[in-house]
């Protein structure tokens, strides 16, 4: 009786240091998807362009571009590897998997809930909302739809301490802004600055605000993200396109390169 009793003690011990195990695996795991998430480079001004055209359906110039791109002392080779390359990266992008990634600040104002929950408030993402890039000669404005529903962020003691560990009574926040975008009008867009647009738009597909040292201080993540970013983060860290210590560093550095402005 004794051995029996003796054999389900080390049976339940060893089933629970198991259990524990997996247990700090999965939150060490859904740590390292955050901090891998925020690694993830900005886009270029030339990704929302291509994914315009994709999504619109337009057949751009390519070799304009190629030669834009260029310097005047460019060799015709040049202009042929260009011209590849663009041709390349036409066809290899696809805007709902390879998302447009935005790193910016926005202006905030903190208040009480009616119950008395505190919360941040962020004025400018509302439905009229939009990001602009410029690529060669063409401004695009990025739309993420739905921003507005993420204006208000009820935060918790610790994302508060979080925050004020590092708050320098600036009133803005730093964000990183993923949008899986889905949607181009052919047509331009003209705005009160007497400028036009071509218009792109996409769902939220992951929203982070930043404290004064890049990182998070509340994050939400569309319940379809996931596989898309994976091949983002596959090529992060891909054995022959390994990112740097330094390159990992890039985004928080910046953030705090600009705070100290």
């Amino acid at each position: 009786m004794k051995s029996l009793i003796s054999l389900f003690i080390i049976r339940y011990i060893v089933v629970f240091i198991v259990s524990f195990n997996f247990l700090f695996f999965c939150i060490h795991v859904a740590r390292a998807q955050g901090d891998e998430i925020l690694r993830l480079k900005p886009s270029s001004a030339e990704h929302i362009a291509f994914c315009y055209f994709n999504l619109a359906q337009v057949d751009p110039n390519i070799t304009k571009i190629a030669v834009r791109n260029l310097a005047g002392s460019a060799s015709p080779d040049d202009g042929q590897a260009e011209i590849n390359r663009l041709q390349k990266r036409l066809g290899d992008t696809k805007p709902e998997q390879q998302y447009i990634i935005i790193n910016d600040f926005v202006d905030f104002a903190a208040k009480q809930g009616p119950s008395g929950e505190r919360l941040f408030v962020f004025p400018a993402f509302n439905v009229e909302f939009f990001h602009t890039a410029r690529y060669q000669n063409t401004r695009f404005m990025v739309i993420p739809k739905g921003i507005e529903n993420l204006n208000e962020v009820e935060l918790s003691e610790d994302q508060i301490n979080q925050f004020l560990r590092s708050f320098d009574q600036q009133p803005f926040i730093g964000y990183a802004l993923h949008i899986r975008a889905n949607y181009a009008a052919r047509e331009k867009i003209s705005l009160e600055d007497a400028l036009e647009y071509s218009m792109i738009s996409g769902d939220v597909a992951y929203l982070a605000f930043l404290d004064r040292n890049g990182l998070p201080i509340w994050q939400y993540k569309a319940p379809w993200y996931g596989e898309t970013v994976k091949k983002e983060l596959d090529t992060l860290y891909h054995k022959n396109g390994a990112a740097t210590s330094q390159e990992i560093q890039s985004v928080n550095d910046e953030i705090k390169r600009m705070y100290k402005k």
